[in-house]
């Protein structure tokens, strides 16, 4: 499981502006 630092420095977290055509639901992924 990742730990919230990892998940902050993940690529897709660190550059959510540039993938607005793929836009994560934070809230569900941190739930599994």
């Amino acid at each position: 499981r990742l730990t919230a630092a990892e998940v902050l420095q993940h690529p897709w977290v660190k550059n959510s502006h540039e993938l607005n055509e793929r836009p994560l639901n934070t809230p569900i992924l941190l739930q599994r």
